[in-house]
C-alpha cells in the first residue's frame, strides 16, 4: 500500500560501535531528530521525515554500505513517488554517507545505483573522511582480533577503565542490554567477529580516490575539535575524575601520530585554523577560552580534525566538542530514557567529558546550522504546483457531486 509523506527524508547514519539505539539509549540523542525537524518546520516551513539507519559496528566499509543501502531501501519502500534523500553521518557513518553518494568504495547491492541518483545532501560530522591516527596507536594494533572492543578496554589505564564501567551512559546500555541478552548478543558477535572496518581508515594505507561530486549533490563537512587535545594527556584539566577517559583517547591519538605522513593533515588544516582565528566556529565561551597553542595535531579525541574533510572547500563549520558531543552526549545533555523510566542526573551524562564546554545552546546552533544546510538544497519539485492543483480540483469535484 502506498503513502503518502514528504519529499524529503533525513537519514542519520552512526558510526564506528554505532547502532540505532539499544532499548532506550540512542546513539543520535532523540533531541537531534527533534532539533532538525522542529528547525526545518519552523525556520524554513519545510516537513521532513528523519530516520535512523541500521549499521555494523566495526564491519569492513562494502559491508556498512550494503546495510545502508538496505536501510535506504525500507524506508523507500511504498512510497508513491521516491523522496530527495539528505544523509548526515556521524563519524564513520560520515564516511559511509559520503562513499554511498560519490561511488566510492562501492557494493554488490544491485538497487544502489538508482538509490544514490536521489541522494542530494551529504553531511559529516566527525567524519574520518581521510582515516583517522587512533587505528594506528599500539594499543589499537594489538588489540586486533576477536573481542576487539573488550581487549581495547582493558588497555586502558586503570582509572579510565574505571571511568567506561561506572559512566552512566554505559550503565544504561548495560541494563538495557540486560533485559534481552539475544539483542546484546547480536550486537557482541557482529562487533566480535568483525574489525575490518579499522583496516580502511589508516590514513597512510587507506587507497583514497575521492571522485568529483556529481552534479546536482551537495557536500558540508563539519570539522569536531575537542579542547586541549593537542596537549600532552598529563597536563589536561580533570574534573572530579571526569575526563580520564578522554586522556586515554587522546594519547591513543598521539601515538598513532607519532609515524604519521603530515602530508594530508598539513594540506587541510589552514581551513581550519583560519575559521578558528576568524572566531567562525560553533563553541561556547569556555570552548573558546581553551585554544590557545591549538595546532593541526588536534582531533576530538578519537579523530583527527584535520582528516576530517576531503575538499577544502567543502568545510562547513568547526565545531569545539568532542567527538560524541555533538550527537547529543554531552555534559549536561541528558539521555533518551524509555517510557515510564527514570531519567539519569543530567549533570552524570556525557562519556568523554573533554572540557570543550560543549551544551545546549551548542548543540541548537549546530544542528540548526545542518538544517539549514539541507533547506539549502530543497527545490519544489517541477510540476509539483499542477499537480497539487489538479488534485485538490477532482477531489472538490467528487466532493460536490457526492453533496
Amino acid at each position: 500500500m502506498q503513502c503518502q509523506t514528504p519529499d524529503d527524508l533525513i537519514v542519520l547514519v552512526p558510526g564506528f560501535l554505532g547502532f540505532e539505539s539499544i532499548f532506550n539509549v540512542h546513539y543520535f540523542a532523540e533531541l537531534v531528530a527533534k532539533q532538525l525537524a522542529d528547525t526545518l518546520r519552523d525556520e524554513h516551513g519545510i516537513a521532513t521525515e528523519v530516520q535512523v539507519s541500521r549499521t555494523l559496528p566495526a564491519a569492513r566499509l562494502d559491508r556498512r554500505r550494503e546495510r545502508l543501502v538496505s536501510s535506504l531501501r525500507a524506508y523507500l519502500r511504498g512510497r508513491r513517488r521516491t523522496p530527495r534523500i539528505h544523509l548526515v553521518g556521524h563519524s564513520t557513518g560520515g564516511l559511509d554517507a559520503y562513499a554511498l553518494a560519490t561511488g566510492l568504495h562501492p557494493s554488490d547491492a544491485p538497487d544502489e545505483p538508482a538509490i544514490r541518483e536521489h541522494i542530494r545532501t551529504v553531511v559529516t560530522l566527525g567524519a574520518p573522511m581521510c582515516g583517522t591516527s587512533i587505528v594506528r596507536a599500539r594499543a589499537v594494533r594489538e588489540a586486533r582480533g576477536p573481542w576487539f572492543a573488550l581487549r581495547m578496554l582493558a588497555s586502558f589505564p586503570r582509572d579510565a577503565r574505571h571511568a567506561v564501567i561506572t559512566d552512566p551512559l554505559m550503565r544504561a546500555i548495560a541494563l538495557d542490554l540486560a533485559r534481552r541478552p539475544w539483542h546484546a548478543l547480536r550486537y557482541l558477535h557482529e562487533l566480535a567477529t568483525d574489525d575490518a572496518l579499522l583496516d580502511h581508515l589508516d590514513p597512510d594505507t587507506s587507497d583514497w580516490v575521492c571522485p568529483p561530486h556529481r552534479e546536482g549533490l551537495a557536500v558540508a563537512h563539519y570539522v569536531t575539535l575537542a579542547a586541549g587535545s593537542w596537549c600532552p594527556p598529563s597536563i589536561l584539566e580533570r574534573e572530579d575524575g571526569h575526563g580520564t577517559l578522554y586522556e586515554a583517547f587522546i594519547a591513543l591519538v598521539q601515538d598513532g601520530q607519532r609515524d604519521l605522513s603530515l602530508a594530508r593533515r598539513a594540506a587541510r588544516w589552514p581551513a581550519i585554523a583560519s575559521r578558528i582565528r576568524s572566531g567562525e566556529i560553533i563553541a561556547s565561551a569556555e570552548g573558546r577560552s581553551r585554544l590557545d597553542g591549538v595546532s593541526d595535531v588536534a582531533s576530538d579525541g578519537v579523530v583527527d580534525s584535520a582528516l576530517q574533510i576531503v575538499r577544502t572547500e567543502d568545510l562547513h563549520g568547526v565545531v569545539i566538542a568532542d567527538h560524541l558531543d555533538v550527537v547529543g552526549h554531552y555534559r549536561d545533555g541528558g539521555a533518551p530514557r524509555a517510557q515510564g523510566e527514570p531519567a539519569l542526573l543530567q549533570s552524570e551524562v556525557g562519556f568523554l567529558h573533554s572540557g570543550s564546554g560543549f551544551g545546549h545552546a551548542e548543540h541548537r546552533e549546530l544542528w540548526s546550522s545542518i538544517a539549514g544546510v539541507i533547506a539549502g538544497r530543497l527545490r519544489p519539485r517541477p510540476g509539483r504546483g499542477l499537480g497539487e492543483t489538479l488534485r485538490r480540483s477532482l477531489r472538490a469535484g467528487v466532493e460536490s457531486v457526492m453533496r
